[in-house]
């Protein structure tokens, strides 16, 4: 009972009413859009090959370093601006104008400068199409305004559009794909309907929101990348850890290896997303009225969740992947058991930062934090990775998750010790 009395204080106290619907409009666009990548799992893998997939995946890893620098960081900033000003239409329009003016011209630096790459390094130019193709990613980047949706408290909106686009991806890829030249069909057919989605919601919130263009203030601008810069950073040293590493295995170990470890995060990421939005959900009532208690309570909650996900993926995984994948996949699974633990430290990891280091306007802690997990993983990577190669070459693979489930440990101490050290007193 006094979990419940708990949950009931917590749910009264933050206005739950409204996190409830962020939460799950968040949830359920999160779910059902890498849901849709698992059920298309089985039909393109065994269409394409493994190795053609492989290559399907690192191509997305690679323009994620472009799309990173669309993104630049502006989402947590902004979305704190609009959720302390839920009425205030003018200030509404001068930050979109402003973003999506800055996320327009990052598109174009981003374009120019990997149209190059595709051109002149072997690995990409002897694939030319698909990596031309992911280009469209940059586009769904540009016109991703979530922040605008979360930080007035509706995302039913945006996600109910994301949707309907996402799915229709389902007829096409089982119309349009069929061997394994068919990978940047499949390219083509995941860029434009991420895109779609985003452009709707963009006229969405011009028409029904009254979200108009206004001048374009330099020095406004410069404010908005100071603030914007520390989560810039931070999202970067985040991408050189996952992306750098799927580029890796690719380069090093091989597209099939890209592909056994993609499947064995695809396994993660299904019970992850159910739990990913819980911090997103509750920013905007929790970053104007923080409390410790509060925030203790949400560890500890989180902390039973992610526990209870844990015994899960370890439990269902293995008759996942070879559902999925089939029995040549099966490496899949102690890949995705060693990466569920990565669910505990990204909840904790995710409530510092969004409900101790923003509030306290503690930026910077985010991206040492990120940094620290970045350095600490690559550097894992290449001296467990040799390790592997030189007493059991077979089980390589392991060494990339397990180099990731060591650096979101080692973020979560640096959080603690930050925390402690530095921040801990009633906010």
């Amino acid at each position: 009972m006094a979990i419940i009395d708990n949950i009931r204080s917590i749910y009264h106290s933050l206005k739950s009413r409204s996190i409830l619907q962020n939460y799950t409009w968040m949830t359920i666009l999160n779910i059902v859009s890498p849901l849709i990548g698992v059920i298309l799992y089985p039909f393109v893998i065994r269409k394409t090959g493994s190795d053609s997939y492989g290559l399907f995946v690192f191509a997305q890893s690679v323009i994620q370093y472009a799309v990173q620098l669309v993104s630049f960081g502006f989402d947590v900033p902004a979305a704190k601006t609009i959720a302390q000003n839920k009425t205030d239409k003018a200030l509404q329009s001068k930050l979109v104008t402003h973003v999506l003016a800055m996320k327009t011209m990052l598109s174009l630096i981003a374009v120019a400068a990997f149209l190059p790459f595709v051109f002149t390094l072997s690995i990409l130019s002897d694939n030319k199409p698909i990596f031309l193709w992911s280009i469209t990613l940059i586009v769904a980047e540009l016109f991703n305004l979530q922040f605008f949706f979360q930080g007035i408290g509706k995302m039913k909106v945006m996600s109910i559009m994301s949707l309907v686009f996402r799915i229709l991806m389902i007829p096409a890829v089982f119309l349009f794909i069929d061997g394994p030249e068919d990978n940047v069909t499949y390219m083509i057919i995941t860029g434009v309907t991420l895109s779609v989605g985003p452009i709707c919601n963009f006229l969405w919130m011009i028409w029904k929101e009254n979200v108009s263009f206004t001048p374009f203030s330099f020095s406004y601008a410069r404010k908005l990348t100071k603030d914007a810069l520390p989560f810039f950073c931070t999202y970067i040293f985040g991408l050189l850890k996952t992306s750098t590493l799927t580029v890796l295995i690719g380069i090093f170990l091989g597209m099939t290896d890209v592909a056994v470890y993609d499947l064995g995060n695809k396994i993660v990421n299904i019970f992850r997303n159910f739990t990913q939005n819980i911090n997103t959900a509750l920013f905007p009532e929790v970053v104007n009225k923080a409390s410790r208690n509060n925030i203790n309570r949400v560890f500890r909650y989180e902390t039973i969740i992610s526990l209870t996900v844990i015994i899960l993926i370890a439990v269902v995984g293995y008759p996942l992947v070879l559902i999925l994948g089939g029995p040549s996949m099966t490496m899949a699974y102690p890949v995705a058991v060693i990466l569920s633990f990565t669910i505990y430290s990204y909840l904790i990891v995710g409530a510092y930062l969004n409900f101790i280091f923003v509030p306290s306007n503690k930026y910077y802690f985010v991206t040492i934090e990120q940094i620290i997990a970045c350095v600490s993983c690559l550097t894992l990577f290449l001296l467990l990775a040799t390790l592997f190669n030189a007493i059991a070459p077979e089980y390589i693979i392991l060494s990339v998750a397990l180099s990731m489930a060591a650096s979101s440990a080692l973020e979560l101490v640096f959080c603690r010790y930050a925390d402690k050290k530095t921040i801990q007193k009633p906010l």
